[in-house]
């Protein structure tokens, strides 16, 4: 998070490998003179959308989304931000395969946010100590293939706590909500993936509503070369998820998938966060390897 007063231009880049790619450029404007700011951005999302059928995992949509927004915020102080804003965005899914309850999706998307974020971490990689709380409030006025808008919100946090001079212990929890039980299967929210379940492909469960909750260890194993990245973590962690599933057709898993078991590696590199990791769980197994920005 930029400091009061200090114009910032970020980032973001997301890739996981068979999944997803992303990128998202916000630029941070401070009015002078005031903790008031302005931020721009634009972003391009590509990627798969699994959709299970009856429990079927196999159908799916590719998705491509270019969004252009702005906000208008106020830093709360060195560690915390509000922010509301509009955005829109092209979209554009197209049915993979299977189901022929999934159409494809072509228009334009548009709503209002309100997001409000206290970053208590003191590094962006695996921070020594301390809490980031997330939380966003959204209303979407406009959605391909939808008569009418809805609403939806989501929290996630994360707090890390150190053991000895090499380890931390993690607590990582998430929720979401939607206030609309007929959302399409495109809008619902997802459990699936890595830190989201993963022992399971990426949206393997979704509904109107979700709970998640992580915890585990990572420790420090070495450095890479100052000139291509730095600290090296091995680590293990357990997930649990709840889905509770909307009226709308099609049914996904829901209900409780069980506990999901990982170890993994996460490095830092000039890149980004490069991340690699096993899950085991009942009824699943996975392989994830991605780029970015951990997801804390």
């Amino acid at each position: 998070m930029p400091a009061p007063g200090d114009a910032e231009l970020r980032l973001d880049l997301a890739l996981e490998l068979g999944w997803e790619a992303d990128g998202l450029l916000d630029y941070y404007l401070p009015i002078p003179g005031s903790t008031v700011f302005v931020a721009p951005r634009v972003g391009l999302h590509s990627g798969r959308r699994r959709v299970a059928i009856d429990e079927d995992p196999a159908a799916g949509y590719r998705t491509r989304r270019a969004l252009a927004g702005l906000d208008l915020g106020v830093a709360l102080g060195p560690r915390s931000e509000l922010r509301v804003g509009y955005e829109g965005a092209a979209l554009g899914a197209r049915v993979e395969r299977g189901a022929p309850l999934l159409t494809d999706l072509e228009g334009w998307e548009h709503g209002a946010r309100l997001r409000w974020v206290y970053d208590g971490h003191d590094h962006w990689l695996v921070p020594g100590s301390g809490t980031r709380i997330e939380t966003e409030a959204r209303w979407l006025a406009a959605t391909p293939g939808q008569p009418s808008g809805f609403a939806q919100a989501q929290l996630t946090s994360s707090t890390f706590f150190p053991v000895g001079g090499r380890g931390r212990v993690f607590v990582v929890l998430a929720g979401s909500t939607a206030f609309y039980y007929r959302l399409p299967a495109f809008y619902q929210s997802t459990l699936g993936g890595p830190f989201r379940l993963g022992a399971f492909d990426r949206d393997r469960f979704r509904g109107v509503r979700t709970g998640y909750a992580g915890t585990g260890y990572l420790h420090r194993i070495g450095r890479l070369p100052d000139l291509v990245g730095g600290a090296v973590y091995a680590g293990a962690w357990f997930e649990s998820g709840w889905v509770e599933a909307g009226a709308a057709p099609p049914k996904a898993g829901h209900g409780d998938p069980g506990i999901s078991v990982s170890a993994g590696l996460l490095v830092d590199t000039v890149l980004g966060a490069v991340f690699v990791s096993s899950s085991i769980a009942r009824g699943g197994r996975r392989l994830h390897v991605a780029l970015g920005r951990p997801p804390w």
